[in-house]
C-alpha cells in the first residue's frame, strides 16, 4: 500500500533521529584542534605544515562558534525565566 502523504512520512523519518550532544561535539572539535596543533609542530615539509595550519584555523572557528552557543543558551534561558517571573519589571 502506497503512503498517502509522503511529506508526513519524510518528516517523521527526519524527527526520528536523536538531536546531537553539544558537549560531545565540543570535545571532538577540541580533539581535532589538538591533533592539528601537534601536526603543525611535527610537520616535515612546508605543504604539510600549511595544511595543518588551515585545519587548525578551521577547527578553531568551529570551536569558537560552539563555545558561543554553549555559553549563550543558558544565559538566554535564564533571561526568559526572569522575564516570565517578572523580576526585571520595576
Amino acid at each position: 500500500m502506497a503512503n498517502r502523504n509522503p511529506y508526513k512520512a519524510r518528516l517523521a523519518k527526519a524527527l526520528r533521529n536523536a538531536p546531537g550532544d553539544l558537549d560531545a561535539v565540543k570535545r571532538r572539535t577540541f580533539g581535532v584542534l589538538c591533533l592539528a596543533y601537534d601536526e603543525i609542530a611535527t610537520a616535515e615539509d612546508t605543504d604539510q605544515r600549511r595544511k595543518a595550519m588551515l585545519a587548525y584555523a578551521q577547527a578553531a572557528g568551529v570551536y569558537l562558534r560552539l563555545y558561543e552557543v554553549a555559553e549563550l543558551e543558558p544565559r538566554l534561558q535564564a533571561l526568559e525565566a526572569a522575564m516570565q517571573s517578572g523580576k526585571d519589571r520595576p
